[in-house]
């Protein structure tokens, strides 16, 4: 199975409003029956423009952070729809980051 970065930027808001966000993200991946490698909080940022969450509303302040998981290549396509259905989530990007464990070149300690 391919290793699969899942990167995203979500409003900035209160600890336990991110731990909502980050759990919801990471019980969709399970639902699936993917495999959650790592987590990872990169902290928050000004974004680079302003971005709109919902019609009215803009931020310009996200939280980053990223999900590294394994899955095949039909798992992901139905992915983006669920993620999408959270509100807190600004952006997200999905990158194949390696085929199989033997070409993995990134180092999740």
């Amino acid at each position: 199975m391919p290793l699969y970065e899942l990167f995203v930027i979500s409003t900035k808001s209160a600890t336990d409003v991110l731990k909502k966000t980050m759990t919801f993200t990471g019980n969709v991946l399970l639902d699936k029956g993917l495999l959650i490698r790592k987590i990872v909080y990169m902290g928050t940022r000004q974004l680079p423009y302003k971005m709109k969450v919902e019609r009215s509303n803009s931020v310009t302040q996200g939280e980053y952070w990223a999900i590294y998981f394994y899955a095949g290549s039909s798992q992901t396509r139905n992915l983006r729809n669920c993620i999408s259905e959270c509100k807190d989530i600004v952006r997200f990007q999905i990158i194949r980051k390696a085929s199989s464990l033997k070409t993995m070149t990134l180092p999740l300690n």
